[in-house]
């Protein structure tokens, strides 16, 4: 039988435990990846349940389109064609279009002109107290701020291009 000195049993178990090191290491920023920096897929999905009565303390009386953007946002950025699309027809119809953003960074004018906006036709809400559970987000209320529908997400086109107003 073959002994082991103790010096080859020590290299053998630091090894091992180099290898152990290595792979939780790696574990951990696959992970930590993960978590902070791949981007996270919204849900695409209506979520106000038409009937809902959200508090819109600036709402005119009238059919209203709430657009909820964010400076930042990536999925808002590429759905930009979409709202603007969105828009323009929700106006052809008179119906009053309204934007909902949640700092002053993305009252930027150069950044909501990407949408068909302006900062005239925009208010920054804590999106919460209206509903907002994400962005971008679109949402129909009637004349007393009762849902008629919503939707939010990367499917914005899927999900609004039967809206008609």
């Amino acid at each position: 039988m073959t002994t082991i000195s103790p010096s080859t049993l020590f290299r053998r178990v630091e090894f091992a435990a180099n290898v152990a090191l290595v792979v939780v290491a790696i574990a951990i920023c696959v992970v930590t990846w993960q978590k902070f920096r791949a981007p996270q897929r919204a849900a695409s999905a209506p979520w106000l349940a038409p009937g809902t009565k959200i508090p819109l303390p600036w709402h005119g009386a009238r059919q209203t389109l709430l657009i909820a953007v964010r400076k930042g946002c990536p999925v808002c950025d590429q759905q930009a064609a979409s709202l603007r699309e969105l828009k323009l027809r929700a106006e052809a119809k008179q119906v009053t279009v309204v934007a909902l953003v949640p700092d002053s960074a993305s009252l930027d004018a150069e950044y909501l002109e990407k949408f068909g906006l302006t900062p005239a036709m925009t208010r920054q809400v804590v999106f919460s107290t209206v509903g907002i559970a994400g962005v971008p987000a679109v949402v129909e209320v009637d004349a007393q701020g009762i849902v008629k529908r919503s939707w939010r997400g990367p499917l914005l086109n899927e999900g609004t291009k039967s809206w008609d107003f």
